[in-house]
């Protein structure tokens, strides 16, 4: 959906850039890219607070992060959030618009997940009579499924009370599952009046709104076969008949998927492999829970299994189904697009009983104790590292200030004081003087004294003065690890280090040589307990004024120095007042060093290129899961 560009008084092209990312945050939201949709709308709120014209569509922004708040099961966080938005669209004069029907629709949806059913029917009615009075048929459709869908909901905790069989509470049922069926057949119906009309105007493919509408009618199908599945128990007799029309309502559920960007296939995909498992064909319904393992033709390019999707957004029946999945031995270890895992999700969304769920499920597809609760610590981490980034560092990226970096190590140092999980997976940030290092002689190890922490003062700033900060990123060029050293007999990096901290002084005259300071692993991660300084190398390089890539001819090839490479990249994307970065290679362009004599060196400025990390080198291939997600999560970092 479009949204409506309003007339703009004061900063020519404000509006249109606004338009821009909203339309880059929805078409993202659509394709389920949920991180990248959170990026643009994050951009598109910072504008409405900034800009006075562009206020009163604050609650569109609202809307479409409690949406992605809601797909990314952080229901509290979207319930506040769409209730601040409709707070802001009723203060508006005016009757209800279709964003405000559609914010609406989406707080239903909530308390639907929530197991709030009788609220959720109640809004969904009242989402339907207010779309369908208004004329808006697109709104009309996706409200009248999601109101039987909630008298489905209705239907089955009747009847899972339901444990004497009283003929008065079966006919509640029987009467509930009437009305969800027939709500559901008026989505499929109108799902397919808009998309046989948006049919005519598709040309070189299917428009935004046709795919929509398969997606809706995908959604009322599945839905209808639920229905068929439930009135096989609540009507024995006629089991098969049932369970038949449930195989039909499946296969035209999947049958237009091929069409559809989100978790809609991949929910179809799921509830036709159910049916097939209620009815005994097992082998054929495993090709539905593991249509990655398959090679199913209506495998998604999303890559999102079912697993996945029940994880994502937790539910009372989301878990049912999950429960399902791992009693048949689904495979719980799938990833999506994103590096994410059904696992991962569960951490994320803070749903410990789904949690539970999927790693009862690991252990009974054989995962050690050990191996099962690495992925769990990793799945932890891989929680902060988001919240870190997305939720604090990436606001702070937004253009405008001169004191961004300081503003970063601020609101790092603030985090890791007051979230106690946050300072037990991240290190503080650490750094050396330069002078100290200077005088030092050669690379020093973090217990040879020479490491300060950061200490936040009254204004924010460090008390020990710290002002201008460079990151290192260089490659351990010492084979021998028993020798307890990345540089070699002659001291070569160390020697590049000072070459490159001086030449970054000469082109920056107004750096203080007393208040820089440099940050480089060997010194600033404890090398006797490497884990939390490892863990925040990613977030200490936002930290840092300038990034130096000591280039060689092996540096791009190692994982690690490629993820501190796209973590600059990304930064110095389109901010390049904030964050400098500089590859320092030999005064001959066309001579590397490869590990013998010492060369001469020079600064230049950072060459932006495309980075595959798959095919890049680790010390310890156990790295590579957390490298391949701190790769996607850099891209994160570019503003918008």
């Amino acid at each position: 959906m479009k949204m409506e560009v309003h007339p703009d008084t004061t900063e020519p092209g404000i509006a249109a850039k606004w338009q821009r990312l909203m339309d880059k945050a929805r078409t993202s939201l659509a394709r389920r890219s949920l991180e990248v949709s959170l990026q643009h709308s994050t951009a598109a709120l910072h504008m409405c607070e900034t800009h006075h014209q562009l206020k009163d569509r604050k609650y569109l922004v609202l809307g479409n992060i409690g949406w992605i708040s809601r797909l990314n099961g952080k229901y509290p966080q979207a319930i506040a959030t769409l209730e601040e938005a409709l707070a802001l669209a009723d203060a508006l004069p005016g009757p209800p618009t279709r964003e405000r029907i559609q914010i609406w629709g989406e707080l239903g949806i909530i308390y639907h997940l929530s197991d709030r059913f009788d609220d959720a029917q109640r809004i969904f009615s009242e989402q339907y009579e207010v779309a369908k009075g208004t004329g808006l048929y697109g709104a009309t459709c996706r409200a009248i499924g999601n109101l039987g869908k909630a008298n489905y909901q209705r239907a089955l905790g009747l009847w899972n009370t339901n444990s004497n069989k009283d003929p008065t509470v079966t006919q509640q049922v029987r009467d509930l599952l009437d009305l969800a069926i027939e709500q559901l057949k008026e989505r499929v119906q109108r799902s397919r009046s808009i998309f046989d009309y948006e049919d005519r105007f598709s040309g070189h493919g299917a428009t935004t709104r046709a795919r929509k509408a398969a997606a809706w009618e995908t959604g009322g199908y599945s839905r209808l076969s639920l229905c068929s599945t439930l009135l096989a128990s609540v009507d024995p007799e006629n089991r098969e008949a049932h369970l038949e029309q449930a195989e039909k309502y499946a296969t035209s559920a999947v049958r237009d998927t091929g069409i559809i960007l989100n978790s809609s296939r991949t929910l179809a995909l799921f509830f036709l492999g159910r049916v097939f498992y209620l009815r005994g064909k097992k082998d054929l319904a495993m090709q539905y829970f593991n249509p990655h393992i398959s090679g199913d033709w209506y495998w998604s390019p999303s890559r999102c299994t079912p697993a996945i999707t029940f994880s994502k957004e937790h539910s009372s029946e989301h878990r049912g189904y999950l429960r399902e999945l791992v009693e048949i031995g689904a495979d719980l270890d799938a990833v999506d697009e994103q590096g994410y895992n059904a696992l991962d999700y569960t951490v994320f969304n803070s749903d410990e009983e789904s949690q539970g769920i999927i790693i009862g499920g690991l252990r009974k597809n054989g995962a050690s104790e050990a191996l099962t609760q690495e992925r769990l610590s990793t799945a932890r981490l891989r929680k902060e590292y988001r919240e870190i980034f997305q939720e604090k560092l990436r606001p702070l990226l937004q253009p405008g200030g001169n004191d961004t970096v300081k503003k970063i190590r601020r609101v790092y140092a603030e985090t890791i004081a007051s979230d106690p999980q946050k300072a037990g997976m991240f290190d503080k940030l650490k750094y050396i003087r330069y002078t100290d290092f200077e005088q030092f002689g050669r690379l020093p190890r973090s217990s040879d004294g020479l490491v300060r922490e950061f200490e936040l003062g009254e204004n924010g700033e460090d008390k020990n003065g710290v002002d201008c900060l460079i990151f290192f990123s260089y490659r351990w060029i010492n084979a021998d690890r028993s020798l307890n050293t990345p540089d070699d007999a002659e001291h070569t990096q160390y020697q590049r280090m000072v070459s490159a901290a001086e030449g970054y002084m000469r082109e920056n005259e107004e750096v203080d040589r007393e208040k820089l300071c440099i940050w480089m692993d060997f010194a600033c991660v404890d090398q006797d307990d490497p884990s939390k300084g490892v863990s925040a190398l990613p977030i200490i390089v936002t930290q840092c004024n300038a990034t130096i890539s000591l280039i060689d001819d092996q540096y791009y090839q190692r994982a690690w120095c490629c993820v501190e490479a796209m973590m600059i990249m990304a930064l110095r994307y389109s901010r390049k007042d904030i964050h400098n970065w500089y590859e320092q290679v030999p005064l001959a362009s066309t001579e590397f060093y490869s590990g013998g004599e010492a060369k001469q060196w020079t600064l230049k400025d950072g060459n932006h290129q495309y980075i595959q990390m798959e095919d890049k080198e680790l010390t310890f291939e156990s790295d590579r899961p957390n490298v391949m997600f701190l790769s996607r999560q850099s891209n994160l970092l570019r503003p918008v």
